[in-house]
C-alpha cells in the first residue's frame, strides 16, 4: 500500500476482529479513513480505537453483511461523514463457529447462512458503494475468498461453495463497472492464525 490512501474513505466488513481487525490498522496507518462495519459494535468500537491511537481515522458502524437495509445504511453513514466511498473490502465471513461436517449433514439453514452472509453479503455490499464511486469515476473493490477453493476441502463443503462464488461474482462484477473507473478483485488467502477461535 501507498501513501495514495492518504484520505481515501475505505469500509471493511468484519472489520472488528481477526484479518479485518488487521486491515484497518493497515489503512489506517497510511492515512485512510477507515469505517469499520461489523455485526459486533462492541468489536468494531475497539477497534476504532485501536486505529485513532495510533493516529489514524476512523468510525464504526454495526452491519450485518446479510442484511439489506443495514449494509445500505453502512454506506450512507460513510458517506454522509465523509462525502465519499473509495474502497470497499468484503471481508466479513461465517467461519469461526462452524463444526467440521460431511456434507450431506449440513442442515440446510447453516447451508443458507452460509451463502447469505459469505456470498450474498459481498453482492449486497458491493451494490451499496458502487453509486458512490460512479460518482467519482473511481473504487477499489476487494472481495475475500479463500485458498480452500482451488482444491476443495473436505467437511466445510458449504463455507468452501460460497468462497467458490465469490470468485465468479469478482471477475462477472469487474466486467461490469471497469468502465466506471472501479476495479474489482479477489484476494485468496489461505490459514492464518488471529484472535478469533479455531
Amino acid at each position: 500500500m501507498t501513501d495514495d490512501l492518504n484520505d481515501r474513505v475505505v469500509i471493511i466488513t468484519g472489520g472488528g476482529q481477526g484479518l479485518g481487525r488487521a486491515y484497518a490498522h493497515a489503512f489506517g496507518a497510511r492515512g485512510a479513513k477507515v469505517v469499520i462495519a461489523d455485526i459486533n459494535a462492541e468489536n468494531a468500537d475497539n477497534v476504532v480505537s485501536e486505529v485513532t491511537a495510533a493516529g489514524g481515522t476512523a468510525m464504526a458502524v454495526t452491519t450485518d453483511v446479510a442484511d439489506e437495509a443495514s449494509v445500505n445504511a453502512m454506506a450512507a453513514a460513510a458517506e454522509e461523514a465523509w462525502g465519499r466511498i473509495d474502497v470497499l473490502v468484503n471481508n466479513a465471513a461465517f467461519f469461526s463457529t462452524i463444526k467440521m461436517k460431511p456434507f450431506d449433514e449440513i442442515p440446510l439453514d447453516e447451508w443458507e447462512r452460509m451463502i447469505r452472509i459469505n456470498l450474498t453479503g459481498v453482492f449486497l455490499c458491493a451494490r451499496a458503494v458502487v453509486p458512490a464511486m460512479r460518482k467519482r469515476q473511481w473504487g477499489r473493490i476487494v472481495n475475500k475468498s479463500s485458498a480452500t477453493v482451488s482444491m476443495g476441502r473436505p467437511m466445510y463443503l458449504h463455507y468452501v461453495t460460497s468462497k467458490a462464488g465469490v470468485i465468479g461474482l469478482t471477475r462477472s462484477m469487474a466486467r461490469e463497472v471497469g468502465k466506471d473507473g472501479i476495479t474489482v478483485n479477489a484476494v485468496l488467502p489461505g490459514a492464518t492464525f488471529t484472535e478469533v477461535p479455531r
